[in-house]
Order: C-alpha cells, then structure tokens, then sequence
C-alpha cells in the first residue's frame, strides 16, 4: 500500500476500523490458499534455455522436451547431411540426365565426300573399248616397253585393276592419273587431298612385295612418298626423292593387327602441308613429315614380285 493510503486509513472512525479489519483475519482459508500458490509460483523454475541460447516461449515448459533430450544445432547439422547429399545427387543426375540427351555431333571424317571415285567395273562389253576408257591406268605413257617385267589389267568383271611381277624382284611400278571432280569437272589438285584405295596382294614372291598409295608424284623430276603394306602384316613409309639417288627409301616399317595379310586392306592419306597423315581402315595410325615434296598428282604402286590387286580408288573435297 502507498502512504497516502495509511494517512487515510488512520482518520477512519474507530468502530468503522474494527469493522474494516483486513480480510485474512475473516477467511483465513483463503488467506493460507493463496499464501500457498504464491509458494509455488515462486518455487516454479524458470523456463530453461535452448542450448543455442534462444529460450522458449513463455508457458510453453509444459509441452517442450527436456533439455538433455533436444538435439543441439551440430546434431541438426549432422542430421541435416544425408537430405543434402541426396538432393545434390539428385540434381547432379538431372544434369547427367541432360547431357546424355544432348546429341554430340561426331568428328568429321577427311573421307566423307568424295570428288572423284573409280572402282573399276565399267560396263562397257567390247574389251577394246574398255581398254581404251582405262588407258591411263593400263598404258600411262603410251608405250609399253617390251622388256618391262609388269603386265597391267582392268578386270572389269571383278571391278579391279591388277598388276603383275613375275621376273624382276627390284621392279617397282606405279600409276597416277590427272581427274577431275565428277560434280564441277575442274582439274583437282591432288597435292593435300586426301586420298585412298583398297589394296590386296593374293600372291607375293619376296619380303619387299608391298603395294599401296602414290603420294605427290611427279614426273619431270622423278619423286613421289610412297605408303605401302604388306603381306607380313606391315605397313611402310618410303620417298623417292628428286635426285633418284638410291631408288626408294623407307622411313620406317611397323607392325599392324588392322592388316589383313592375304584381304582387302583400306588405306589412306590425309595431306597437311608439311606433314601427312598416315590411315588404315579409317583410322590414323601415323603421322609423318612431308617437306621434301610439296606438290604432284596420287596414284598406286608395287614393288617387287607378286600380284597386286586395287580397288575403289577415290579422291576427296
């Protein structure tokens, strides 16, 4: 109570004071009732604090868990992990997912369009006049030397040009046409277009006989890179330079498991300049350098004795 309230009281009339008494003298019940919930309002612990220091709401104790049996923050943390790992591997699938849709263009082949393409089965019947269609192949230079060991063939039949070596296990023959792109009919320059031809050799007589694809040649001087393979199962870079010193002269000779001694065997090559590169059955096995030779047409060559069968000889764009 205030002062002011004991000055007030004091000035009260006597019997008017003995009949005001307090209350707690007329219920004492009441008093001791409430005497007893003040002890226990006062003796009720405090809401306690989470353990990150954030306290509960007020009137809240009684629905709340124990504070030993709340998880602490690193525990929700802990818990916390597996929901993340999950969603980040759920998203890393997603972008899997969209990736493999993606269509991945595959890489361009040097030998996907052709610009000229002879496979050797003209349908002419008169052999006379198929002799004449194929004179470049079979009598390039308009002469045939008597005493030449290599006989040449068009077998139109067979759709395949075949050169034959009996007698001379030196001799060394070649072939190289000047053509024309069959869709614009211009002049092609050969000198970095690739090229390819497939070669089978049915019969061999030596180590040396080889057969495959001519190689910047040209005449006037003589020189031209030769690639080859082999009946042995390997393949062979050569050149014949400008000088003619020496004939052919190999730059390596390798092994192969793509060769097919005795079967068709697809080669190629790919002009860059100052480098070629070096194909079996489509695939680059090799890459060499080509300084030396610049310019000159493509063709075929074998060398030694044997039988020498090519087919489907093709320039490209």
């Amino acid at each position: 109570m205030s002062a002011s309230d004991h000055t007030e009281d004091a000035a009260v009339d006597p019997a008017r004071r003995t009949q005001d008494r307090p209350t707690d003298q007329e219920h004492p019940a009441d008093q001791e009732r409430s005497a007893q919930q003040q002890r226990a309002v006062d003796a009720e612990p405090a809401h306690p604090d989470d353990r990150d220091g954030n306290s509960g709401p007020p009137g809240s104790s009684a629905d709340e868990p124990p504070a030993d049996a709340r998880p602490t923050r690193r525990q929700r943390l802990v818990r916390s992990i597996p929901t993340v790992v999950a969603v980040l591997a759920g998203a890393v699938g997603v972008v899997g997912g969209v990736v493999t849709l993606i269509p991945h263009r595959p890489p361009s082949s040097p030998f996907a369009e052709s610009a000229f393409s002879e496979s050797f089965n003209s349908p002419l019947a008169d052999p006379q006049e198929a002799d004449r269609y194929y004179a470049s192949w079979t009598d390039p230079d308009g002469d045939r030397d008597p005493d030449d060991a290599w006989t040449t063939q068009v077998d139109t039949g067979n759709g395949l040009f075949r050169l034959t070596n009996r007698a001379d296990r030196n001799a060394v023959r070649y072939h190289w046409v000047s053509v024309r792109d069959h869709r614009t009919g211009t002049a092609l320059d050969a000198a970095d277009r690739p090229v390819t031809v497939d070669v089978r050799i049915p019969e061999h007589g030596t180590p040396a006989s080889s057969a495959g694809l001519l190689y910047r040649a040209t005449e006037q001087p003589r020189a031209y890179y030769a690639f080859l393979v082999s009946p042995d199962g390997t393949y062979s870079f050569a050149v014949r330079r400008p000088s003619g010193d020496g004939g052919l002269s190999y730059r390596f000779t390798e092994a192969s498991d793509r060769i097919r001694p005795g079967g068709w065997n697809r080669i190629g090559i790919v002009g860059h300049g100052d480098r070629l590169d070096l194909y079996l059955d489509d695939t680059r096995v090799k890459t060499v350098s080509a300084e030396e030779l610049t310019d000159g047409q493509s063709g075929v060559i074998a060398t030694s004795t044997g039988v020498f069968e090519f087919d489907n000889f093709q320039l490209y764009r």
